[in-house]
């Protein structure tokens, strides 16, 4: 495991804001959202993590980058004394026991550790690369919203598979196509729909 950086904050500070975390943590066995978690540390430390923090991109960009910063440090710290595993995710923060069998295993390597342990992006992002983050962030989950709806009007899970779609397109293109008495509002919704998935040429196909 590579070397840790400096932390943005003086080692003893570093403990406690460990020994803080933790507790939280530990006090919820079943997990919480980074939401819910950065409420927690208001109440307990609300110098390092103020109230206003998320009315402004960059400051609520430095904010999430300090929490993971620190759940990272926690989760090595953990894992080099062999007390726990934890599961980081914007959605789900949860501390796990300790499984020897399984944690003695190497796991793949983890792109967003190498990310939120180099300090230097907490201060060297700029608010113009955080609202480009946003954006990219926005436009992928508007891209996402509409895979799922698309994939609901044709009536196939969230993992089928493009030839899947296509053929499931064939299928209720030949039920509900007028021209065969079908109705044209269903026509309509599943043409749209395997468009949305497929792209124009793929549906004429």
């Amino acid at each position: 495991m590579a070397d840790r950086p400096s932390p943005p904050f003086p080692a003893a500070q570093g403990e406690s804001l460990s020994r803080c975390l933790l507790a939280i943590l530990e006090a919820h066995p079943a997990g919480l959202k980074e939401f819910d978690l950065l409420q927690h540390l208001r109440r307990e430390l609300p110098e390092l993590f103020p109230s206003g923090a998320l009315l402004d991109s960059l400051e609520m960009f430095q904010t999430h980058f300090l929490l993971f910063h620190l759940l990272y440090r926690l989760r090595d710290q953990l894992r080099a004394e062999q007390r726990g595993e934890l599961a980081i995710h914007c959605l789900d923060i949860r501390l796990h026991p300790w499984r020897p069998a399984e944690n003695n295993l190497p796991g793949p390597p983890d792109p967003l550790r190498a990310y939120y342990l180099d300090v230097s992006r907490l201060e060297g992002t700029t608010r113009r690369e955080v609202e480009g983050m946003l954006a990219d962030f926005w436009t992928s989950y508007d891209r996402w919203d509409r895979r799922v709806d698309s994939l609901a009007a044709l009536g196939l899970p969230l993992d089928a598979p493009r030839e899947t779609i296509r053929r499931r397109w064939r299928e209720l293109a030949k039920s509900h196509h007028p021209d065969h008495g079908g109705d044209p509002e269903a026509f309509r919704r599943v043409a749209e729909a395997a468009s949305q998935l497929l792209g124009s040429p793929a549906v004429s196909a």
